[in-house]
């Protein structure tokens, strides 16, 4: 979205996890703190997403 001069918000629930590459044991880890990092709003239900939607509209007027 950057490289079009795109500013968008990108909303993301569900299971947040993935294997490490350099894992050993196969085992999924947490995402959540990663994607926040890049700018995006985790959301671990309908209640966190409706208000994230409300906060992007607070924001927008």
């Amino acid at each position: 979205m950057k490289a079009r001069d795109m500013a968008l918000p990108v909303i993301v629930g569900g299971k947040l996890n993935e294997v490490p590459r350099d894992s050993n044991s196969g085992l999924p880890v947490d995402v959540t703190p990663d994607l926040v990092a890049l700018r995006c709003r985790p959301c671990a239900d309908l209640d966190q997403m409706r208000q994230a939607l409300l906060d992007i509209d607070a924001q927008d007027r």
